[in-house]
């Protein structure tokens, strides 16, 4: 059975991670990048599960993202204020396996 809420918040978590990723660079490592990759996977299944939620995706997004920059705000101990107000990333950046903010630095 899907849990919808589950869901959200796993959606959530992975903004947050990318949110981390990008804005504590010296952090990043293999453990954020497998928590990502985690992320990616479980949200795509859920996506092929229940097709009805994609005409949702932005309004999904823009939720979830609300959540996150207070949630990444949290963990990194930075002022709510260094995130940007609005997800700098696509629905499909945030999917693609091979995304990663600001990884060339």
């Amino acid at each position: 059975m899907i849990n919808y809420n589950a869901d959200l918040y796993g959606w959530t978590q992975e903004q947050v991670t990318l949110l981390k990723w990008q804005y504590q660079p010296i952090r990043r490592g293999r453990s954020w990048q497998l928590t990502i990759e985690g992320y990616r996977i479980n949200f795509s299944e859920t996506l092929e599960v229940i097709s009805s939620l994609t005409p949702q995706l932005d309004t999904i997004l823009k939720k979830s993202y609300e959540k996150s920059i207070i949630k990444a705000s949290q963990e990194t101990a930075l002022d709510i204020q260094t995130f940007p107000s609005i997800c700098p990333w696509t629905f499909s950046q945030i999917l693609d396996d091979n995304f990663y903010p600001n990884a060339g630095e």
